[in-house]
């Protein structure tokens, strides 16, 4: 249970083409950790230093990847598509989602009021949210002689 290498074994006995699709995906994955629901296999791990998950169906096929990326990890194609868009946003926080047919990076961008997070592949640059970091209530209007306030959305 709690014995990583205990893991693997039954893994590769139970669960052989998922181990065969991680392991060929992720060769230089470090410290696995699996996890089973009713439907799928879950393996939380180190690559290059990220920190990654990878849901798997119990036939080995991807469901789908997220690694947590530092921003140089970023295409160069991308990095300039965003750059184009947004150059006075700092990065925030990056990940790679990945799944069997597509890739695409999930930016999450940042300036002094607001929070963006967009997501990129290497056809385009899609804006997903915009939050603000303040949050200024609405005024209340002047009396109309009814005590209903301002609705916020």
């Amino acid at each position: 249970e709690g014995n990583k290498n205990n893991q693997v074994a039954v893994l590769e006995t139970d669960f052989p083409e998922a181990a065969t699709t991680f392991s060929k995906m992720y060769c230089s994955a470090q410290s696995p950790v699996w996890f089973k629901d009713e439907k799928s296999l879950q393996v939380y791990f180190q690559q290059g230093g990220n920190k990654a998950r990878a849901v798997l169906t119990l036939k080995g096929n991807l469901i789908y990847a997220i690694t947590d990326l530092n921003v140089s990890l970023i295409p160069e194609k991308i990095k300039k598509a965003i750059q184009h868009v947004y150059s006075s946003y700092l990065v925030a926080d990056v990940k790679k989602v990945e799944t069997a047919d597509v890739t695409v990076y999930r930016v999450t961008l940042e300036n002094n009021n607001e929070l963006i997070t967009i997501q990129a592949d290497e056809e385009q640059v899609i804006e997903i949210e915009k939050m603000w970091k303040r949050w200024i209530p609405a005024q209340k209007k002047k009396s109309s002689g009814t005590k209903k306030e301002i609705e916020r959305i």
